[in-house]
């Protein structure tokens, strides 16, 4: 996550650097300053070796001091060149000297705080947050940076009481507002993160950084319609705008609208033939939408962009198998599990085929593989135990079945398995039971269908 006005820049601390060296005649007549007024000096013997003296050891702690700011300003400098070079590490320790040589001075510890936010290092760039803020209170790019920290750290509370001084003293700070509501968006509170934003945009309704923010919120919380108007307002702006062409085709995506989804995927893709999550979000639409030649078209072509990608091999092969295209199909899914060798649902596709080539016993095979890498994983149970049950072998269904429901009482489709294998065996009722049960429990509406191909199998015919 980006910040607007971010952190000081190692330019800005290059920038500090330069601006010192400028009053340079200034800092001599400083320290060539006696701090004492020897016009003063009593001509009382005693007296006046006690203040010679005096100003001897004054005199060195505070030529001292002057060498030490030197050398911190000299490690600062160092610094910020070995930051150039890409030598971090060397740069910290650099910058952490110059702290150490100062520690009075703000400065130094601004410029490690923007190190460690470089480096994400947020807990220590609290550290010194903290000690900027105890000797300058009223610093509001400080307070800001730390509540940006805080809100890194997951303090949100801490976050937003700082957001909250920064707009205390500034009440049209635009990052302030922006990030305190993304705090409230943590806290599940986006009445209030929308209630800051519309400052946001009555202040600037020009802005379309503001209408992405709050669409963000708005799809965050669920009010999906919401997003998709404040993107729209971007949109009749910019058309092209590709961040809000993404977002807004994922929103109608939740909102079930696939006809637009599509419509911002294509102008998406116009714009930017190279952009793979587009291409690849297009072809999954495609999928969804039965028009398979199409989906395969773009899967293709986001292979042309990504080969390393095995979702893209399984993808294609889905819509390979849609076709009744098996050949190409293994070959997809073949590839796709070695890129993946861990993603079960690959090997049910490739499972699929092998039953309906009549090799159901390579099936068996690759999910008895999968079950030893992952013994507890109820669903693949569940998916040898579907194999085994085309075999007729219900027996072994059986049993696969019920570990799945050991693993996972609530597995439905464990549950309208056993019912299945049940009802082969010569318990009707006691499967038309378990089956119905499965049926009243499921959610996806595929299921609900090969749950009551199930119970027709069986000779009994759905309740619902």
């Amino acid at each position: 996550m980006s910040v607007g006005r971010g952190f000081l820049s190692f330019f800005g601390v290059a920038r500090r650097i330069e601006d010192e060296d400028d009053d340079e005649d200034e800092y001599e007549k400083m320290r060539l300053r006696s701090p004492l007024d020897m016009t003063k000096i009593s001509y009382d013997w005693i007296t006046m070796f006690r203040k010679i003296g005096l100003v001897a050891i004054l005199g060195v702690l505070w030529v001292g001091t002057c060498l030490a700011e030197e050398t911190a300003r000299d490690y600062t400098t160092r610094a910020v060149q070995l930051v150039k070079e890409g030598k971090i590490n060397e740069a910290m320790e650099a910058f952490s000297k110059a702290v150490e040589l100062a520690p009075n001075d703000p400065m130094y510890r601004r410029n490690r705080s923007s190190m460690y936010a470089h480096l994400k290092q947020w807990d220590k760039a609290v550290v010194d947050y903290d000690e900027i803020l105890k000797a300058q209170e009223n610093d509001v790019v400080t307070r800001f940076n730390r509540g940006y920290a805080y809100f890194e750290l997951g303090k949100f509370d801490d976050a937003e009481k700082d957001f909250d001084a920064v707009i205390q003293a500034k009440p049209d700070d635009e990052n302030a507002l922006r990030y305190q509501a993304f705090v409230y968006v943590e806290k599940k509170e986006p009445d209030k993160a929308i209630e800051d934003l519309n400052k946001l945009i009555a202040a600037k309704p020009d802005d379309p950084q503001n209408y992405v923010t709050r669409a963000k919120v708005y799809a965050a919380s669920g009010k999906w319609q919401e997003a998709i108007d404040d993107y729209g307002k971007i949109l009749e702006k910019n058309p092209k705008e590709q961040t809000a062409l993404w977002a807004r085709a994922l929103a109608y995506l939740r909102t079930n609208n696939p006809a637009k989804e599509l419509e911002d995927l294509n102008a998406l893709v116009a714009v930017n033939p190279h952009n793979l999550d587009a291409v690849k979000e297009r072809a999954e639409a495609y999928r969804r939408a039965g028009e398979f030649d199409k989906a395969i078209a773009d899967y293709t072509q986001a292979l042309q962009l990504q080969t390393k990608d095995a979702s893209l091999y399984a993808g294609r092969g889905f819509a390979e198998l849609k076709k009744n295209d098996k050949a190409n199909a293994l070959n997809d899914f073949n590839k796709a599990i070695e890129l993946a060798p861990d993603k079960s649902e690959y090997y049910t596709g490739r499972a699929y085929i092998f039953v309906t080539n009549g090799e159901s016993a390579k099936a068996v095979s690759d999910f008895t593989h999968l079950i030893s890498m992952k013994p507890g994983d109820a669903d693949l149970y569940v998916r040898r135990g579907d194999v085994y049950s085309k075999l007729k072998q219900w027996d072994q269904a059986g049993t696969d079945y019920e570990k799945a429901l050991s693993l996972d009482q609530n597995n439905y489709l464990a549950l309208a398995g056993k019912g299945y294998v049940m009802g082969q065996k010569g318990n009707v009722r006691g499967g038309a039971d378990l089956l119905q049960k499965a049926l009243q429990e499921a959610k996806d509406p595929e299921h609900q269908e090969e749950i009551r191909v199930m119970l027709r199998d069986i000779g009994v015919g759905p309740q619902m």
